[in-house]
């Protein structure tokens, strides 16, 4: 972060007017500090050119960057994954942010993110006729929302070793039931993402047989019950 002082701007500019900031700075008025919620006070204070270095840090890391090495990590093949982009094309989407940064005390000054991603897969549903309102939904089926989150000091005093730098993936709560809505949404994704891997399965004009049904319903839901156990 040190030698990308332009993502201070991108903070300010492109992420603090769509997503939720909190900054807590020192004030001799009051004991626990002071605290800014709007993007025009936030501002604000960062532009001023008197902030230490620790402080310019974290206004430089409190956005969208730090989200990828956790999700990189979380990216994968096998166990202790949550998004299998080879298996199952599955993705990520962030349904919200908040970036609480803590200026109050030199040396232990830091950025905590609290992300809840939802994890989708294709939804195989190409028949609904797509509208601005439905392209998102219909597009995508969530199995999972994950609640993540990290904490960044810049600080060589931060921790005995140094900077702080660490991602706390806190919950999966499965989305999906096994009602009779759920269990076809799962059965149309399941088709498709089989069609699209060059498998055996392929639509027809006849009804799914109940064992195949069963079998595909049976899989998806043992994936989500391991989301929700890791």
């Amino acid at each position: 972060y040190r030698s990308h002082s332009e993502l201070k701007e991108f903070t300010l500019k492109s992420e603090l007017p769509r997503m939720d900031y909190e900054v807590l700075v020192a004030d001799v008025n009051a004991k626990e500090g002071r605290k800014l919620v709007t993007p025009e006070e936030i501002r604000s204070y960062f532009d001023d050119a008197d902030i230490d270095e620790e402080s310019e840090l974290c206004i430089r890391s409190a956005n969208q960057s730090l989200l990828a090495d956790p999700l990189a990590m979380l990216t994968g093949e096998g166990s202790g994954k949550i998004i299998h982009s080879g298996s199952f094309y599955s993705t990520v989407i962030a349904n919200s942010c908040t970036f609480k940064i803590d200026l109050r005390h030199e040396g232990e000054r830091r950025v905590k993110i609290y992300c809840e991603l939802a994890v989708c897969v294709p939804s195989g549903d190409d028949s609904t006729e797509e509208t601005e309102e439905t392209s998102a939904t219909s597009a995508t089926l969530e199995l999972a929302r994950a609640n993540l989150i990290i904490q960044f000091g810049p600080s060589p005093t931060a921790t005995p070793s140094g900077p702080l730098i660490k991602y706390t993936l806190s919950s999966i709560v499965p989305s999906l039931s096994s009602s009779p809505d759920d269990a076809q949404a799962l059965q149309l994704a399941a088709v498709a993402l089989a069609r699209d891997r060059n498998t055996h399965i392929r639509k027809t004009d006849d009804p799914v047989p109940d064992s195949r049904r069963d079998s595909i319903r049976s899989r998806f839901l043992s994936k989500v019950k391991t989301f929700s156990q890791s």
